[in-house]
């Protein structure tokens, strides 16, 4: 039996969405006939692999109880320690906090790489809890350069933004730009974000030039770069740049428009 709700609009949705702990959009979730869960996948997935995870599941492969049978045996698998944490903090089960924690005690210069994965989950929920920003402030002075520190002061320039601190926002926007030079989504979203606060357009520029270079067919980046153009004042550049983005993806009608704009 398929089940599917919108946690927003349905009326059993948001009930639902409490009950199993669902925090992120879309998630599918495969239960038992008594209702009780086997396991879930988070976002979006290609249809061949989503369905391979979800066979998988339902012959008992992948899922949180053969995990933790898989680590009842082999106790000293950081790798697999993390990925129990993973599904048990999902579903908002006990125990994930105690396993983080051991994690970074036997991983503390984090060889494993699972020991800032570990830690950021532990940071995410106790920003949840209390909005403190701080908590993001250490996970990027513990992990420099980690996927887990570019993650935490993009959400801080977002954090810092709504808190109406351009200061903090800004510095924040400028660790992303220091420190991942050479990671196509940050300069990309480094970029774009500084188009939206009007603040250090033309190096934003050369940081969007650089996310084309680093991945020159994505739309996306196209859009960014574009945007840049745009502001600095180079419009036939905008025009030019937003028609190869709309030879890539001819129907986005976004894209559409953001032609119209730079022409008018």
């Amino acid at each position: 039996m398929l089940l599917s709700l919108d946690a927003e609009k349905s009326a059993l949705g948001p009930e639902w969405a409490r009950k199993f702990n669902v925090r992120g959009f879309p998630t599918s979730i495969l239960l038992n006939p008594d209702g009780t869960e086997i396991d879930r996948v988070s976002g979006y997935a290609p249809m061949p692999r989503f369905l391979e995870v979800f066979q998988g599941y339902a012959r008992g492969e992948g899922t949180l109880d053969a995990l933790q049978e898989e680590l009842a045996a082999s106790p000293d698998d950081l790798e697999l320690s993390f990925h129990v944490v993973n599904k048990l903090e999902a579903r908002g089960a006990d125990g994930w906090q105690e396993l983080a924690r051991d994690i970074l005690r036997r991983d503390p210069g984090n060889e494993s790489g699972f020991a800032s994965s570990a830690d950021a989950l532990l940071v995410q929920a106790a920003y949840r809890a209390d909005s403190d920003p701080a908590h993001l402030e250490g996970l990027c002075e513990r992990w420099p350069g980690s996927e887990e520190s570019l993650n935490a002061h993009n959400r801080l320039v977002t954090v810092y933004r709504r808190a109406e601190n351009p200061e903090k926002a800004r510095e924040h926007l400028k660790a992303i730009y220091a420190g991942f030079g050479d990671n196509a989504q940050a300069l990309n979203s480094f970029a774009w974000i500084c188009g939206e606060m009007d603040w250090n357009l033309k190096e934003a520029l050369r940081a969007a030039h650089e996310a084309v270079r680093l991945v020159p067919g994505d739309a996306n980046v196209l859009d960014t770069l574009a945007e840049l153009q745009w502001k600095n004042g180079q419009k036939e550049k905008a025009l030019a740049t937003i028609g190869q983005a709309l030879e890539l993806d001819p129907a986005n009608d976004y894209l559409k428009e953001q032609q119209k704009k730079f022409r008018e």
